[in-house]
Formats: C-alpha cells, sequence, structure tokens
C-alpha cells in the first residue's frame, strides 16, 4: 500500500518556490499537496528552458525518494510543477515524443493527463504521469516519476487545480 501524501510545507520546497519566483514573472502557484517524506533535492527551479526562457514561466523540479520506482531503487523519484502564460511553453517541454492526451476530470475541473514514455523519448519528463491544465490566464502542468504513483500525481494536481482555477 502506498503512503499517502502529506499536506503540509517543506523547506526544500518553499526553497525552490522562492527561486522560481525570482526568475519568473508569472505567479508560482506552490504546491501544498507533497509527496511523504523529505524533498531531498532542487534539481531545477527557474523559467521553463532555463534563465533565457519566457520570462512569464517557472518549472521545479524535485527529489523525493518516496517516489522511487520499487522495480528501480537506485533512482530517486522526481515530480515537477511549472506554469506558462503560453500553453506552447508547456507543451515544448512535454517534447515531439509526447503520447496524445486522455481527458480527465480533476474536482470538476477538465484536465489532460499524459503517460510519457520512457527516456530519452519521453524527455525530460520520460516515464511520467503528466497533467496539464488551464487557469487563471496560464497553463500549468505537474508531472510525477513512475506511473505507479499516478494517484499522487492526481492529489499534487487535484490541490493546484483548485488553486488556479
Amino acid at each position: 500500500m502506498k503512503t499517502p501524501l502529506q499536506k503540509t510545507s517543506d523547506p526544500v520546497v518553499k526553497r525552490a518556490c522562492v527561486r522560481a519566483q525570482r526568475r519568473s514573472r508569472l505567479h508560482v502557484v506552490c504546491p501544498r499537496v507533497l509527496p511523504p517524506g523529505r524533498t531531498s533535492g532542487i534539481q531545477y527551479a527557474s523559467r521553463v528552458g532555463g534563465h533565457t526562457g519566457p520570462a512569464r514561466s517557472y518549472s521545479m523540479h524535485l527529489t523525493t525518494k518516496s517516489l522511487r520506482r520499487k522495480s528501480d531503487r537506485s533512482q530517486p523519484g522526481h515530480w515537477s510543477v511549472a506554469g506558462a502564460t503560453d500553453p506552447k511553453v508547456l507543451r515544448t517541454e512535454l517534447g515531439h515524443g509526447r503520447p496524445r492526451p486522455r481527458n480527465v476530470t480533476l474536482d470538476g475541473f477538465s484536465v489532460e493527463e499524459f503517460v510519457m514514455p520512457p527516456y530519452p523519448r519521453g524527455g525530460v519528463h520520460g516515464g511520467h504521469v503528466v497533467f496539464v491544465w488551464q487557469g487563471r490566464g496560464a497553463a500549468y502542468l505537474v508531472s510525477v516519476h513512475d506511473p505507479a504513483n499516478r494517484a499522487r500525481a492526481v492529489e499534487i494536481a487535484t490541490d493546484l487545480v483548485r488553486r488556479t482555477r
């Protein structure tokens, strides 16, 4: 049985949000529903595509051991949250190898779900479950490593969907 997500804050996640906000002109929606356990690292927190990416975008890639794939415990479990005023920016982040989205409803809100092919074809989100939606004049993305973590991705995305309507 999977450990439920924690509804709390984490100092590493807060640092990532602050770092991303410093580099973006888009308001960063910091996740409040987090994978269980300590977030062990920030892989990236800036604009989508790096420092030269669109100013009204942000992307945070974080590592939490509780999201590791059971079949490969050597890989840390990673997850990400992103936003951009132009939805095409997030489509670019998903790369050309993305599958067709499946439309799902989270808390009564329409969201696209992608189950990304493994890396390298799936790009930086290879092997992830990804949710993308639009609200408050921007597009948002939640991506969680390993399709076995889909329920966790749904919970993180649902919290952010509620806060971005």
